[in-house]
């Protein structure tokens, strides 16, 4: 068998034409073909949630109520109260953990399980066009990328979306002008969000590719290596590796700057709503409009409102990354036996 040159990445150097719901709807098959673990994830993710939204209505209750009248017992009692719902908090998400490991390990079986099958079914002809290692990285590294978007990442973004709309309806029942104030600050987001998610996907996109050529070329390498040696090539094929490789570390480099102006973009607009509300709010605090333990309270919520939206952010790269795992996992599903 002669040595033969490839060129790795080409067969994957496509742009995604399937659409992000098709994908995204067969990604999500694969956990709710578990409904009894499905529906505990979240119900625990939704009793976790409700819980979390207390604290803040608590020391507002605190400062307003029993430090104002001196109640020193209705102050314990409330101590008691806060004891109450991290206990509940406690269990609340070990239960929310648990049941996310166990449907990723699930998800991961049943994913490459159906991988496997069909890739027993196809023809020599399209292993003939295929570098084996690519073949390699889409049932491990992208089944990877795939289980960690289903099973955490949307476990967060249920809880995110819930966190949202509870403390949402908090803050315009504690003070509707103030949270509207607040809330100005979203259409920006939001259009920052959807022109830098563009981005992201170009670059997480181009790592799975390259990363994809790494495990083609070593494998191969390692493969032929009884030729590399015979032919005296070890150097010729340590330098093509050293080139994919030097890609590889690129276009990761690359998708790091990308993100790394990501979360400040973020906390800017976070800081605007903060100062948003602390001026406007304090202001009410001093013309009696408002009392302390309410801007207190807003003031919490406040923090934790952007905590989801922060966290949405980090979703949105995650699904692009994923997304592009899906395609290409699903390439090699979807070919004709």
């Amino acid at each position: 068998m002669g040595h033969r040159m490839q060129s790795y990445g080409e067969v994957d150097d496509y742009e995604r034409s399937v659409p992000d719901m098709v994908l995204f709807k067969r990604m999500i098959e694969y956990i709710t073909r578990q409904r009894r673990e499905t529906t505990l994830l979240i119900l625990a993710i939704v009793a976790s949630t409700i819980i979390n939204l207390l604290p803040p209505y608590m020391y507002s209750l605190a400062i307003d109520t029993y430090i104002k009248q001196l109640d020193t017992r209705g102050l314990y009692l409330l101590g008691i109260g806060f004891v109450a719902v991290y206990l509940l908090t406690f269990v609340t998400q070990y239960v929310q953990q648990y049941l996310i490991n166990w449907l990723g390990s699930r998800l991961e079986l049943n994913m490459r399980m159906d991988m496997f099958k069909h890739l027993q079914r196809l023809s020599l002809d399209f292993y003939a066009k295929r570098e084996v290692g690519s073949i390699v990285s889409r049932g491990t590294n992208d089944v990877d990328k795939i289980t960690e978007l289903i099973t955490s990442g949307v476990a967060s973004v249920v809880a995110d979306i819930l966190t949202l709309v509870g403390i949402i309806g908090i803050m315009l029942w504690m003070n509707w002008w103030l949270s509207l104030i607040t809330f100005s600050v979203i259409p920006l987001m939001v259009i920052f969000l959807y022109l830098w998610g563009r981005r992201v996907r170009t670059v997480y996109r181009e790592t799975r590719k390259t990363i994809a050529s790494v495990s083609a070329k070593m494998e191969e390498s390692v493969s032929g290596m009884k030729e590399i040696q015979s032919y005296s090539r070890e150097g010729e094929t340590r330098q093509e590796f050293r080139q994919i490789n030097r890609s590889n570390m690129q276009a990761n480099v690359q998708a790091g700057q990308v993100m790394s102006a990501f979360w400040p973009a973020v906390s800017i607009f976070t800081a605007i709503g903060n100062f948003l509300v602390l001026w406007y709010g304090g202001s009410a605090v001093m013309s009696g409009a408002i009392s302390i333990g309410v801007l207190f309270g807003f003031m919490s919520y406040l923090g934790r409102f952007f905590w989801p939206i922060q966290d949405l952010s980090s979703f949105w790269n995650r699904v692009q990354s994923a997304l592009a795992a899906a395609e290409r996992v699903f390439d090699i599903m979807d070919n004709p036996e």
